[in-house]
């Protein structure tokens, strides 16, 4: 049991790994915009040009709409640590849909993966991974 959780662990740090190696891209345009905005937005509702400024990295990063927001996240702003920006976003390509938050605190940026899918049920979970590395390659602008 111990050995097919430690498979399993791995095999999600390998997904998250590739995710965010990916999604890193954004990085640069998604810090343009202040973390107060991410919050008002994704909290409040308000701000609406925030979903419009995320859409456009996402469509200039990712061919085929194959990358969108969630229109879901979260920004943790508490008085004891570096504001966190947490924000939802899906993939789909070839088969291949994960659900994940990207997030950005600080100079750093992590992914957390929430669900993945694929369609061929008959593979192995390496050949699931390697097939979720292509398909990020391929969309990749």
């Amino acid at each position: 049991m111990i050995n097919n959780f430690s498979n399993f662990s791995n095999c999600l740090e390998g997904r998250e790994a590739a995710i965010h190696q990916a999604a890193k891209r954004l990085e640069p345009e998604l810090r343009m915009i202040d973390p107060l905005c991410f919050a008002m937005h994704l909290a409040f509702g308000q701000l609406p040009e925030v979903h419009d400024q995320i859409v456009g990295i996402l469509d200039r990063n990712f061919k085929d709409y194959s990358m969108s927001f969630a229109c879901t996240g979260e920004v943790d702003s508490s008085w004891s640590k570096v504001p966190e920006v947490g924000l939802d976003f899906e993939f789909n390509s070839n088969g291949v849909f994960a659900f994940f938050r990207f997030i950005l605190s600080g100079d750093t940026s992590k992914v957390e993966l929430h669900h993945i899918s694929f369609e061929a049920n008959d593979n192995s979970p390496e050949e699931n991974s390697q097939l979720l590395i292509d398909n990020l390659s391929q969309v990749a602008c």
